[in-house]
């Protein structure tokens, strides 16, 4: 299936149209997570890699992944000690499980998600399709290393 393939010329669109263009298709990923953005650039924001350049509207998701990764381990490591009665370092290992790339790739993945993030890198599209295929074939299991 994979990603949001980039479009051979840049398009430019006025700012509501170009809002339109660049959150089609993101009406399910909306569905999916039971979250009905106010604001859709923050949706738009959140799907763009850096390498798709037809986004003019907002900036790559660089930005909120790092204030994302803040708060997400903030409400990881809540969730673990209200949750976990294990020693400490238990909790640290399904702490950094919660955390890790890996297990929000397997999710993503899971619930279709990754079909709509919109990137023009050959490589990386080619990663995430075979990562996709694979959880496929596993059932979309967290692969423990």
């Amino acid at each position: 299936m994979g990603v949001s393939p980039l479009p051979k010329k840049r398009i430019c669109l006025d700012g509501k149209a170009m809002v339109e263009f660049l959150f089609n298709g993101l009406e399910e990923v909306e569905k999916t997570i039971g979250y009905i953005f106010k604001n859709k650039l923050l949706l738009i924001q959140a799907m763009t890699h850096s390498s798709y350049k037809n986004n003019c509207l907002t900036e790559s998701y660089n930005e909120q992944e790092w204030i994302g990764d803040r708060v997400l381990g903030f409400e990881m490591a809540k969730f673990v000690s209200l949750n976990c009665q294990d020693t400490v370092d238990a909790k640290s290992a399904t702490f950094a499980t919660l955390t890790s790339n890996e297990f929000w790739a397997v999710l993503t993945v899971r619930h279709g998600i990754h079909k709509h993030i919109k990137l023009c890198d050959n490589n990386l599209t080619a990663k995430i399709d075979a990562f996709a295929e694979q959880q496929t074939r596993n059932g979309h299991q967290h692969m423990h290393k």
